[in-house]
């Protein structure tokens, strides 16, 4: 992370909403009938998962309860639970910050969302460390086993690296060495976690300077993300921290804009991920205007008896003079009680930024080293991005189908954010559609069935839907379109077909821009006899002599073996096996029983590769004495 200064630690990144009515008016546009509205707990259009984000690990209880009241919204959580290290002893190696106990705790909590868990890794080596790490094939690939390591071990979903030494410590010149080696360890760490079946993420700087001029030399053009992007799954890119020393946007809309349209424009956008943050800064203000007469005009506006930072200054003076002047980063839901405190100052609304800020005075009393007491007052300036801001940021994401939106932090955000993220996240996700399909689970050859479906989505019976039958047969081979129509108005749709053998059914239905496309499966199977008829020439005959029985079975396939059965005792025996010709025609003439009486004879089919075994009906023959 970026070093600033602040009291706490700091991890400087680095209305309209789709409203569930125009969603609903939408459905019945094309004939989704609505009944009446869902409860809040049942979401008539279940949102989008659009959003990822970071949960620091100084704030672990608020960020964690945070991201499980709101985990229907995000695609991945990356906890900030590691750091790279480096000894001279034991070479490159990964810490924790949370003890271990602490962290499997939270990471049970966070499993019970159903949403992949990829925490993040700093790097904690000193500049230019990691650069000569991955410079080294040797210690590049024992990292990369130790990265691997980590998540198969703690059963994570995958890794997120947020290596800005390379920006931030190492310096400009070395860019062109590390970039190439960047790009080679992304690879071979990404190869190795693809085998797993694991995801890799990685936060970057901007690829764009404050101008948004992007690509070749402009920004942080060290992470190289056209490089990078094959190996990756998400490149989180850190549209924040565009003012730092002097008062100013945290991250203006319009950069971020821009920094995201450029990436989607050179790489996959749906590996994009647009940082948002839900932080601000407080800054004293600079004496720009003069105002104190001193010709200096980038010195801190403060009047009174205020303490300075020159060498004529006491330690006790210079230890003032840092805490009067410090920059914090509160977060957006610190902002009502700093405001409150300070006396409720006029908020302002830059809409090209599109940020909120407001000035305040805060009035200190300090002492110097020899004792005396004296005043001073700061004047102070505070940028932030509450939901306001952050709804327009996270609207890139449908307007540049981006991957997503990644905050920084989740558990510091405005709490107001979540609705009116939840409701365009709502307008950007096509409800599910679910259909059901029955099918009889037996047939005759060459008899009709009906097959019957429901359609539904978002509880609501889907009527005016085209409806696609498909069947396979059960000996293999693709699925074949058998039919269309349109469902009725309760959602259901029939299909009076005839099955030419075994085999399954399926029924696709076409999407909408109010829903997505459904489909069955393999839901419903039925099993087809063949079918076989038999007659005897006469129904008596004397004891021991010969009587003849004709059959017939469908499909016809020459030589099929067919056996002929009496029933004895209870059981089915045969006592005959003949064979059908290629129409499927058998006659037989076949010695009865020697004992007067009367006996149940039957035909029964062999399977084939598309039908299963049939049965005639019983034949009732009397042999006499």
């Amino acid at each position: 992370m970026r070093r600033a200064r602040s009291r706490r630690p700091v991890r400087p990144r680095s209305r309209v909403a789709a409203l569930l009515s125009t969603v609903l008016a939408a459905a019945l546009a094309v004939g989704l009938m609505v009944g009446p509205p869902a409860s809040a707990d049942e979401p008539t259009v279940p949102p989008k998962r659009i959003l990822t984000g970071w949960l620091p690990y100084w704030t672990n209880e608020a960020s964690v309860t945070s991201f499980l009241a709101n985990a229907d919204l995000f695609t991945e959580i990356s906890p900030f639970w590691h750091t790279a290290k480096y000894s001279a002893a034991n070479g490159v190696s990964i810490g924790n910050y949370l003890p271990d106990g602490t962290r499997r705790a939270l990471l049970a909590r966070l499993k019970t969302a159903g949403v992949p868990i990829v925490p993040s890794i700093t790097d904690g080596t000193a500049a230019k460390r990691m650069a000569k790490i991955l410079a080294d094939p040797q210690q590049r690939a024992t990292h990369v086993r130790q990265i691997v390591d980590l998540v198969l071990a703690e059963g994570y979903d995958g890794i997120d690296l947020d290596y800005e030494k390379f920006a931030f410590s190492d310096g400009r010149a070395t860019w062109a060495t590390t970039r190439p080696l960047w790009v080679t360890f992304m690879t071979e760490l990404g190869q190795a976690l693809h085998a797993e079946g694991k995801l890799l993420t990685t936060a970057v700087p901007p690829p764009c300077d404050t101008a948004v001029r992007c690509g070749g030399t402009n920004g942080y053009w060290v992470y190289d993300i056209e490089g990078i992007a094959p190996a990756v799954d998400r490149i989180r890119i850190m549209a924040y921290d565009f003012s730092w020393s002097t008062p100013g946007p945290i991250g203006p809309y319009w950069w971020a804009r821009g920094i995201a349209e450029y990436a989607a424009s050179v790489i996959d956008p749906k590996k994009v991920q647009i940082g948002v943050p839900t932080y601000g800064r407080n800054w004293v203000r600079r004496d720009t205007g003069d105002q104190d007469g001193d010709g200096n005009k980038t010195e801190y506006l403060m009047t009174g008896k205020c303490p300075t930072n020159g060498t004529d200054a006491g330690t006790k003076e210079k230890a003032a003079y840092r805490t009067i002047t410090t920059t914090t980063a509160p977060d957006a839901a610190e902002i009502p009680g700093l405001r409150a405190a300070r006396g409720y100052p006029d908020i302002q609304w830059d809409d090209r930024h599109k940020e909120e800020w407001f000035r305040y005075t805060l009035t200190t009393t300090w002492t110097d080293d020899d004792g005396t007491s004296k005043r001073c007052t700061a004047y102070r300036e505070v940028w932030y991005n509450d939901a306001t801001a952050v709804l327009p940021r996270v609207r890139t994401v449908g307007d540049l189908g981006l991957g997503g939106a990644a905050f920084w932090t989740v558990g510091g955000e405005d709490p107001k954010q979540w609705d009116e993220l939840r409701a365009y996240a709502q307008g950007l996700a096509p409800a599910t559609t679910s259909v059901d399909v029955t099918a009889p689970a037996t047939a005759s050859f060459g008899d009709p069935v009906t097959v019957t479906a429901s359609v539904s989505a978002a509880k609501q019976p889907v009527g005016g839907a085209t409806a696609t039958l498909r069947w396979r047969a059960k000996a293999g081979g693709s699925w074949a379109k058998v039919a269309s129509a349109a469902t009725a108005d309760d959602g259901t749709v029939t299909f009076d077909v005839t099955p030419k053998g075994s085999g399954s059914w399926r029924v696709t239905v076409a999407g909408s821009d109010v829903r997505k496309p459904g489909d069955s499966g393999a839901a419903a199977s039925t099993t087809v006899r063949a079918k076989v008829t038999a007659r005897l020439k006469t129904a008596t005959v004397k004891a021991g002599t010969r009587f003849r029985v004709y059959g017939r079975v469908a499909p016809g396939q020459a030589n099929q073996p067919v056996r002929v059965q009496v029933l004895r005792s209870g059981t089915w025996r045969t006592t005959a096996v003949v064979k059908a010709n290629a129409r499927g025609l058998l006659a037989a003439a076949l010695p009865s029983a020697r004992t007067p009486g009367t006996y149940s004879y039957r035909l029964v089919s062999t399977a084939t590769s598309k039908v299963a075994p049939g049965y005639s009906p019983t034949l009732e023959l009397t042999a006499t004495s």
